[in-house]
């Protein structure tokens, strides 16, 4: 099986003393790996062109569908089918990008920098939803400002019944992005990437926690550990994929951070060393009927995980 991974390359290591960790990143890569054999192949590698030295560059978040791959990196928006060159749309508004969704006439952008979703439409011009009411819409090109502490943080964005819904970091809900007041409470960790599958909606906790929400219930109904106790937390859960029994779950090696809360749920396993851990970026397999691991592969192309896109849901070119 392939599996094409989305996310990011570190120029360097990081550090307790960097005070942001994006400028970290010097490439946006979309890597494919082959279960069979963990051989890794890169398909795309992406910069933003001119800009500055002082900010990274990496690929968050991708959606795929039928006309290929929907991929936001921090502040451009790629849509990508393998075989031809991507196009790259780019906005003054476009900050912390971290899932794009196509729709109809456009793209739905999770802007975490913003504490708002986007909807990018096909004629170049931006719609602003903001997902908490102290958020306001951007003055000006806002792609290099500094980065800010924010109260919502959306990572996601999925449909139910028509309407676009983002989850939200540190609220750990859904809201519904017509209408943040309604939301579904998810509890646990923090929410970061999903999936929608068989009507049911699938999120990575970033503990290592796999929940899956009924949105009909307006509930979780399940809850798969799939970083159970160990020496020291294997990794910053992020990306998942589900082809048939088998969940493949994406884990970035952490690494140290200012931002304490974040990190909260590894204090006791990463007491004194600056909240990094020496787990490597890897794929692992689970059965989704026992939770039992079947399976892990290192990633060696990237450092930061996000999305994982598994056969048979890839587009031609990649297989």
């Amino acid at each position: 099986m392939r599996i094409a991974i989305v996310g990011g390359v570190q120029g360097r290591p990081a550090g307790v003393a960097d005070r942001a960790h994006e400028p970290l990143y010097s490439e946006g890569r979309v890597v494919i790996l082959d279960t069979e054999d963990g051989a890794e192949r890169v398909a795309l590698s992406h910069r933003m062109a001119n800009a500055p030295d002082t900010v990274g560059h990496a690929f968050k978040s991708a959606t795929v569908d039928a006309t290929g791959f929907a991929i936001p990196s921090e502040r451009e928006v790629l849509r990508w089918r393998p075989g031809a060159p991507p196009s790259v749309a780019s906005h003054p508004w476009f900050s912390d990008l971290h899932h794009a969704l196509p729709g109809d006439g456009g793209v739905w952008l999770a802007a975490s920098a913003l504490d708002a979703v986007l909807f990018a439409r096909d004629d170049g011009s931006v719609d602003y939803h903001p997902l908490d009411r102290r958020a306001r819409p951007p003055e000006g090109d806002v792609r290099f400002a500094p980065r800010t502490r924010r109260w919502v943080h959306p990572n996601h964005l999925t449909q139910i019944d028509g309407e676009v819904w983002a989850t939200r970091f540190h609220q750990r809900d859904l809201a519904r992005v017509a209408d943040p007041s309604d939301v579904i409470d998810v509890g646990g960790e923090r929410l970061h990437d999903g999936r929608a599958i068989d009507g049911h909606l699938w999120f990575t906790e970033i503990d290592g926690h796999v929940v899956v929400v009924d949105p009909g219930l307006r509930r979780v109904v399940r809850r798969i550990d799939v970083q159970p106790e160990r020496v020291a937390p294997g990794g910053w859960c992020r990306g998942l994929a589900v082809v048939g029994n088998d969940l493949f779950v994406a884990f970035t090696r952490l690494r140290a951070t200012r931002w304490r809360a974040h990190l909260a749920w590894t204090r006791r396993l990463l007491s004194g060393t600056g909240g990094a851990s020496t787990a490597p970026s890897r794929i692992e397999r689970f059965d989704i009927r026992t939770g039992a691991r079947t399976g892990i592969w290192p990633v060696t192309q990237l450092d930061a995980l996000f999305s994982l896109h598994a056969e048979p849901d890839l587009p031609a070119g990649l297989t």
